[in-house]
C-alpha cells in the first residue's frame, strides 16, 4: 500500500516536471536565455542517424544549370521537345550523383540542421541550403516527368516519394521559412502525380499507383504548430536582448539594435518584459488560428490580427512573426494540391475499370477517407463536373466562391477571383 502511495506521489510531483522539462524558459533581460542552445538541444535530441550531412553531400554534388531553370520557368510541364528536351535530359544526367545522394538522405528517418550563430541570438540563425535544395527539387521533378513521358511510372513514383520525404524533413525544422519551402517542394511532387495520367500512357495500373501514393501520406506536411512556437521564442529572444529602460521607471520603452534604427524601436506604451512576452503570446495564438481547417474561421483570425495592427505597428512583431495571410494561404494551397492528386488518380482508376467517368466524386472515392475529397478553401467536396464528356476537378480557390470550374483566362493558376482548376491540365 505504501509503495502504491509513493508511486502516486512520484507521478504527481515528478511527472509534470519531466513533462515540462523541455519547455523554453521565459525571456530574461538581465541574464538572456540561450534559446539557440535550447532549440539545438530540443530538435537534435534522440537522433541516432541524422540526414543533415547526407543532404549537404547531395548539395555539394549538385550541378546547377541556369539554362535548364530558365526553361522550366517558361515551360514547367512535361511538354518538352527538341532542344528543350535535350537540355533537360543532359541536366538530369549530369546530376546522377546528386540525386542518388538525395535519395539516401530522404530514406533516413530524421533530420535536423543545427542552428549556428556568432551572436548567439536565435534570429541570426541561418539555413543556407534552402535555395539550392529548391532547385534540386525542380531537378527531381524534371526527372520524374521525363520518366512519365517514357511510361516509366515506377521510377517516377520513386522520385515523387523521395521529394515528399525531403519535404517532410524540411517541414520538421524549427522555423517557418523551412516550412514554407517544404510546402513548395511537396506541391511540386503532387503536381507530378496530377500530370501522371496525361503522360504515362494508357496501360497504367492505377490501383498500384494509388497504393504507393497512400504510403506517401506518411511523408506529408502537417500544420506548422511547432514552427509557430519557435516564432514566438524567436520574438522572445529579440526582446530579451534588445529591450532598454531609458527613463529608469522599471518599464522598457526602447528596443536597441540594427533592426530598430530610425526610431522604429519605440515601445509605446512602455512595458515590462513579461507584458511584452504576453503580447507576443497573444499574437501567436491568433497565428495558430489562421491555420484552422475552417477557411472562414482562419480568414477571421487573419483579419483580427491585422485589424489590431500588431504585425504593422509593433516593433517586435512586425519584424519577427510571419505574415499570417501569406503563410496560411500557402499552406492551404499545398493541401489542395495534395487532395487534388489523390482525386484525379482515383477518377482515372474508376475510368480504367468501368470505361466511363463517375457521376460524382463519391462514386470514385468510396475507399478514401472524406478528408481526401475536401477542398481546403470551402470545407466541402472539391468541385467536380463532366464537361463535354470529360471530368473537371477544381478548388473554389482563394475567394471561396464556386465559379463552376472556370480558370482565369490569363495570369496565375491561383487567381484571387477564379477557381483553381486541377484537371484538365493547362494546354490539354
Amino acid at each position: 500500500m505504501l509503495r502504491a502511495v509513493f508511486a502516486c506521489v512520484v507521478l504527481v510531483v515528478v511527472w509534470p516536471a519531466i513533462a515540462h522539462a523541455s519547455d523554453p524558459p521565459p525571456p530574461n533581460a538581465a541574464r538572456p536565455v540561450d534559446y539557440l542552445a535550447w532549440v539545438n538541444r530540443t530538435y537534435g535530441e534522440g537522433i541516432r542517424e541524422n540526414a543533415a550531412e547526407r543532404y549537404r553531400a547531395a548539395l555539394e554534388a549538385f550541378v546547377p544549370s541556369d539554362e535548364a531553370l530558365r526553361l522550366l520557368d517558361r515551360n514547367p510541364q512535361a511538354s518538352w521537345v527538341g532542344d528543350d528536351l535535350l537540355v533537360l535530359t543532359d541536366w538530369v544526367n549530369r546530376n546522377d550523383a546528386c540525386l542518388s545522394k538525395l535519395a539516401e538522405a530522404a530514406r533516413v528517418e530524421r533530420c535536423y540542421f543545427e542552428r549556428k550563430s556568432s551572436s548567439r541570438a536565435l534570429f541570426d540563425a541561418e539555413f543556407p541550403v534552402l535555395q539550392p535544395l529548391r532547385d534540386v527539387g525542380r531537378l527531381l521533378t524534371t526527372r520524374a516527368r521525363l520518366r512519365l513521358v517514357e511510361h516509366n511510372v515506377d521510377d517516377a513514383l520513386e522520385d515523387v516519394g523521395t521529394l515528399l520525404r525531403c519535404a517532410r524533413h524540411l517541414a520538421t525544422q524549427p522555423q517557418m521559412t523551412e516550412f514554407v519551402f517544404a510546402l513548395g517542394i511537396a506541391a511540386q511532387a503532387y503536381d507530378v502525380l496530377i500530370e501522371l495520367p496525361r503522360w504515362a500512357g494508357e496501360d497504367v495500373d492505377y490501383e498500384r499507383v494509388l497504393r504507393s501514393v497512400r504510403e506517401f501520406d506518411a511523408a506529408t506536411v502537417d500544420r506548422p504548430l511547432k514552427q509557430l512556437e519557435i516564432e514566438k521564442i524567436q520574438a522572445w529572444d529579440v526582446a530579451q536582448r534588445s529591450v532598454r529602460d531609458r527613463d529608469g521607471d522599471g518599464r522598457f520603452d526602447t528596443l536597441d539594435g540594427p533592426r530598430f534604427e530610425g526610431g522604429s524601436g519605440r515601445i509605446d506604451p512602455p512595458a515590462t518584459l513579461p507584458v511584452i512576452a504576453a503580447r507576443i503570446e497573444e499574437s501567436c495564438r491568433l497565428l495558430r488560428r489562421a491555420f484552422d481547417p475552417d477557411y472562414a474561421a482562419a480568414r477571421g483570425a487573419a483579419r483580427e490580427l491585422n485589424s489590431r495592427g500588431a504585425l504593422r505597428a509593433d516593433p517586435i512583431l512586425s519584424r519577427l512573426l510571419p505574415d499570417v495571410t501569406g503563410v496560411a494561404l500557402t499552406y492551404r494551397k499545398g493541401r489542395a494540391h495534395r487532395n487534388a492528386s489523390r482525386i484525379i488518380l482515383n477518377l482515372h482508376a474508376y475510368h480504367a475499370q468501368h470505361g466511363v467517368w463517375p457521376k460524382t466524386l463519391l462514386d470514385a472515392l468510396r475507399t478514401e477517407p472524406p478528408a481526401v475529397r475536401t477542398d481546403p478553401f470551402s470545407g466541402a467536396d472539391f468541385g467536380y463536373r463532366l464537361r463535354d464528356g470529360e471530368p473537371v476537378v477544381y478548388s473554389v480557390g482563394i475567394n471561396g466562391l464556386d465559379d463552376g470550374g472556370r480558370r482565369p483566362a490569363n495570369g496565375p493558376a491561383w487567381a484571387p477571383t477564379r477557381d483553381r482548376v486541377f484537371w484538365p491540365p493547362v494546354g490539354s
